[in-house]
């Protein structure tokens, strides 16, 4: 029998003549050409492939051909909304009304906590009603509105994720935070104010916009390749403003607030770009607080100082360190990283098994508030209860109890863990200040400089933000080449030994300097 011959079966023309769709794996000519063949001989053409930079090309709404390449870019890359001119002036004009809105009502917020404090210091049975305060404040965040998450922390989730902040966040911190002062609560009110300032930035952007809070990040006409819109883009920088407006109005630093709201926030390459916004609106926070200084007579009214604490250290102390001293210097803010730490693992540890225990929130922060009351009794005094920035002062100066730092710390853990609200900023700030204080003679160190150089330290690892709190030594301690030195050392030694650890989970973690640079 002969052999069948191979051309004779034509094989190939079965598989031209079949139908595309039948064919396992059709030529990749037609694929990437977007043409399908229909019949034998016959070829159509179809609609090509969904093209990945098409909502990129509408975002940048397709710009003149006479624009030159680097405006392009800018426009593709363009950070929080500043990416030409127009923007640029929409930017800076919202500032100013972020400043006067948000740095008001932040600088009023002060007012209001300062009073509070130096009423409970002048009536201490006050302290007796901080579990009526906790109840009050439960019944406010889940009861009233059955939100539990209205935290610093949950603001910044809230930014990264291009979701609306609930306008309830701003005079909720601010009564609940002026009550715990009122009430002997550990608590800070620079965080407090962040939220003010930061709820008063997203609720102006959400004004301004005049766009839907609930637009779809999928919209072809406003996505950018990162899937934010530009709204949130351009609420983002206001939230920055208000952030950096509030931090200026408790802590009297405006340069350090303009880098503290970009750093602790959206820190990038492209984010220094929101950096002429925030100082306009810190410069203006600090002008109005200057201002109502002023009319206070001095800051004081009806009784009350309404100043702003002294944190000063004479620059004549940190000329007369030698080598060897900043030696023993950098062992000593290597030695408060720990304290910084132990806080930060302290506080989550006891609010976790505080709602893992006490599951009815209202106990909770009843047995809290019996514990503060407790341990404040221990003490037998209340230098750690409210902010402490006088107390502060005098570490600064030299003079403080030794145990002071782990009081406070103990005291803070409890009041927060329970669902009492407030900052923690000024926490840290009384732990590294009385740390240093009291272990600097232990390393043959000034207090004072030990005082100083921990306090830079211990909040620098617990924000994460080493450039702000650097520039914050500078402006608020001592400013001189001598104690730039010391605060250098102090931040370097944080931002290396503190890692991504800090009192704010929900910070980005790409905002690490060595992953930004």
């Amino acid at each position: 029998m002969p052999i069948p011959n191979a051309t004779a079966t034509k094989p190939t023309a079965r598989i031209t003549t079949s139908p595309p769709s039948r064919q396992k794996n059709p030529p990749a000519t037609a694929r990437c050409a977007g043409i399908r063949a229909r019949k034998p001989g016959r070829v159509e053409e179809t609609a090509p492939a969904r093209d990945p930079l098409r909502p990129l090309q509408a975002q940048l709404r397709d710009p003149p051909a006479g624009r030159s390449a680097r405006t392009s870019n800018l426009r593709r890359d363009g950070v929080g909304g500043v990416d030409d001119r127009r923007s640029l002036l929409r930017a800076l004009i919202a500032s100013v009304l972020i400043g006067l809105l948000g740095g008001g009502a932040c600088v009023l917020f002060y007012a209001c906590t300062q009073i509070c404090d130096q009423t409970r210091l002048g009536q201490p049975a006050l302290l007796y009603l901080l579990p009526a305060t906790g109840l009050l404040i439960v019944f406010l965040y889940d009861g009233l509105l059955g939100d539990k998450d209205l935290s610093t922390g949950a603001l910044f989730r809230l930014v990264q994720e291009n979701k609306p902040v609930s306008p309830w966040i701003a005079p909720l911190i601010f009564l609940s935070t002026c009550l715990a002062y009122l009430t002997g609560g550990s608590v800070g009110r620079a965080g407090s104010a962040l939220q003010i300032g930061g709820g008063i930035g997203a609720w102006t952007g959400s004004r301004l916009d005049g766009r839907r809070e609930d637009t779809q990040p999928d919209s072809r006409e406003d996505t950018r390749p990162d899937g934010d819109p530009a709204y949130a883009r351009r609420n983002r920088l206001l939230i920055t403003c208000g952030m950096s407006a509030g931090f200026t109005a408790i802590l009297n630093t405006p340069l350090a607030g303009a880098v503290f709201g970009i750093e602790v926030l959206v820190l990038s390459r492209q984010s220094w770009g929101q950096l002429l916004p925030a100082l306009i609106s810190s410069y203006l926070t600090w002008g109005i607080a200057a201002g109502f200084e002023a009319l206070t007579s001095g800051g004081a009214m009806a009784g009350f100082d309404l100043s702003y604490t002294d944190f000063s250290v004479p620059a004549e102390l940190f000329s007369t360190l030698s080598p060897v001293d900043y030696g023993k210097l950098a062992l000593l803010t290597l030695l408060s990283t720990l304290a910084a730490r132990l806080y930060c693992y302290s506080r989550r540890s006891v609010a976790w098994s505080m709602q893992r225990f006490i599951k009815n929130p209202y106990l909770r922060v009843l047995t809290g508030a019996f514990l503060v009351i407790l341990i404040t009794r221990a003490i037998g005094t209340m230098d750690c209860n409210g902010v402490g920035f006088s107390y502060v002062a005098g570490a600064l100066a030299g003079s403080c109890a030794p145990l002071s730092f782990l009081w406070k710390l103990l005291l803070t853990i409890v009041t927060l863990g329970c669902g009492i609200r407030g900052g923690e900023i000024a926490p840290n700030i009384f732990i590294g200040a009385t740390f240093g204080c009291a272990l600097a003679p232990l390393f043959g160190l000034d207090p004072c400089i030990g005082a100083a150089a921990c306090l830079v330290c211990v909040l620098s690892s617990a924000t994460n933000c080493t450039i702000a709190i650097f520039i914050y030594g500078c402006e608020a301690i001592c400013f001189s080449p001598a104690a730039a030195l010391v605060f250098l050392i102090a931040s370097v030694i944080a931002h290396i030994f503190s890692g991504e650890m800090g009192i704010y989970r929900e910070q980005p973690t790409d905002r690490i300097i060595w992953k930004v640079l």
